[in-house]
């Protein structure tokens, strides 16, 4: 299944072309007839059709092809690229010698083109979850960097080796598993393991030791067939069949859809969460107690610190990164790191903005603060502005914006979250390449008209869709005392936000106990 996008007057007539494409392609391979089938909303199309059970890998490639092909052939710009290695040829010829190439090498097995299997002295854990996926990636990496360990790991930045950085862009999926695990000296690989890359191409990796699921939350709904919170984590539980036999799933106590869920009996499960009354009194497991980060490792509880003088907690504030910081103890523990290295590795993540860059990075800037995140759904957006609040600022101000794939009931409930934080004035952007279907402007237009509609007045509202343009905007309103909340999510805009504060002399604040409100 493949989700697509074209202008919407031209939408039909781009299917059936697709449908004709995909169809001759898979005669060609000699494939049954695929019985194309398609949904197209506006500019949205839903996209599928039945390769054979053995090429299932390869009939996402044609699909892509297929698609991108049609969109060229009509004249219209190809869309952005996915940042993953392997793609096929822009030519019909060259691309049907590829296709026929990875239908053979899927036929076979053990497929080590397609899926990979870590080396024996590789210590590997897949990181997923609606929210908090990076940052626990990252965290995991540090500790187990600071246990001595030479540790590569993929994230939507990048692909990253001992800090540094091999691959830039998003590389969540599996073509990046599959980067950091090659890649020569790696001893421990951490691997962000995102929704779209595991309904487009599975997880690239298996035979993990460890895999941790953040939490799900309500996102992403009306894409690829999910339609529900138990949709959902169904795809991110996914993880577990990359996991080698006594593997540990690593899961979110405090999340019901992931408390529901039965592992296969080869499978150990570990917890985390804020209540211990949720977490199984025998298993590995972290939690809060007293105000501490507590680790269960076994049979022992150990304390691994007071949370509210983690720089990542920003003063205790930040309750989710205090949920990061549970997840990834519990992972490094599961992976063999010591308790001693993930304690003092829990006290010092985050001092350093370089850390953990695009989340909860804090600047000062002519007597203003100006706070950047990644904040990107209704969950997210008001933990953030939580932490925003926890400041007291004189006026905050709130950057808001969305990814066009997100339909409009999606876009009202973030535009609801932003409401919740009483902002004193939205800026509205776009978010540059994540368009997907929608019109310059469209998703600023539908968010406005949502927060227009929770009470807040047109004066409130101003739109600046260039994500950097917007920040500049948004330093110009600015004064001593105020607050700006600035989520940035396009990698070139977050490169050239990072230029314009360096040019103004923004100095960024490290967020250890005596900086929270």
């Amino acid at each position: 299944m493949l989700e697509g996008h074209a202008p919407a007057p031209a939408a039909d007539a781009l299917v059936l072309a697709w449908a004709a494409t995909v169809t001759r392609l898979a005669a060609a391979l000699g494939w049954p007839a695929p019985a194309p089938r398609a949904r197209v909303r506006g500019g949205h199309c839903t996209l599928a059709f039945t390769p054979p059970p053995d090429a299932l890998l390869t009939g996402t490639e044609l699909n892509e092809w297929a698609w991108e092909d049609t969109l060229a052939g009509a004249g219209y710009p190809l869309p952005p690229p996915r940042f993953a290695p392997g793609d096929l040829p822009r030519d019909p010829a060259g691309a049907l010698r590829e296709l026929r190439a990875r239908a053979a090498l899927e036929t076979r097995a053990p497929l080590p083109e397609l899926a990979i299997v870590p080396s024996p002295d590789q210590r590997v854990a897949l990181v997923t979850g609606s929210n908090g996926k990076t940052t626990t990636t990252r965290l995991v990496a540090a500790m187990t960097r600071a246990a001595g360990c030479s540790t590569a790991w993929s994230c939507t930045d990048g692909v990253f080796h001992d800090g540094d950085r091999l691959e830039r862009g998003d590389w969540s999926g599996p073509g990046g598993a599959q980067r950091v695990v090659r890649e020569a000296g790696v001893a421990c690989a951490i691997l962000e393991t995102a929704r779209g890359g595991i309904l487009r191409r599975g997880l690239g990796v298996t035979g993990a030791q460890v895999a941790v699921v953040t939490n799900v939350q309500a996102d992403h709904f009306g894409e690829y067939g999910v339609a529900t919170l138990a949709d959902l984590a169904a795809v991110k539980l996914t993880v577990t069949k990359g996991l080698a036999p006594g593997g540990v799933l690593v899961r979110n106590a405090d999340d019901p859809s992931l408390r529901a869920f039965a592992p296969p009996h080869d499978i150990a499960c570990a917890w985390f969460g804020e209540h211990v009354a949720t977490i199984p009194d025998t298993a590995r497991a972290a939690w809060v107690g007293d105000g501490h980060l507590l680790l269960r490792e076994g049979g022992t509880i150990h304390d691994l610190g007071d949370l509210r003088a983690m720089p990542l907690t920003a003063g205790g504030a930040a309750r989710y990164n205090v949920a990061n910081l549970l997840a990834a103890a519990v992972t490094a523990v599961a992976l063999g790191v010591p308790v001693e290295v993930i304690r003092t590795t829990c006290a010092a993540f985050g001092r350093d903005p370089a850390d953990n860059p695009g989340r909860l990075a804090l600047y000062r800037l002519d007597g203003m603060e100006l706070l950047l995140d990644y904040a990107h759904n209704p969950d997210g957006l008001a933990g953030l502005l939580s932490v925003a609040r926890s400041r007291r600022p004189k006026r905050l101000l709130l950057l808001l914006g969305q990814a066009g794939n997100r339909d409009d009931e999606a876009l009202t409930a973030l535009a609801q979250a932003a409401w919740g934080g009483d902002p004193d004035l939205v800026i509205l952007k776009d978010l540059e390449g994540y368009q997907r279907g929608r019109g310059a402007g469209e998703v600023a237009e539908t968010l406005a008209a949502a927060l227009r509609a929770a009470g807040m007045r047109a004066d409130q509202l101003h739109v600046v869709l260039d994500e950097a343009e917007a920040v500049a905007a948004a330093i110009a309103w600015g004064g001593p005392g105020d607050l700006l909340v600035l989520p940035v999510h396009a990698l070139d805009a977050r490169d050239r936000v990072a230029a314009l504060l360096a040019s103004r002399g923004a100095a960024p604040i490290t967020w250890d106990a005596q900086e929270a409100g």
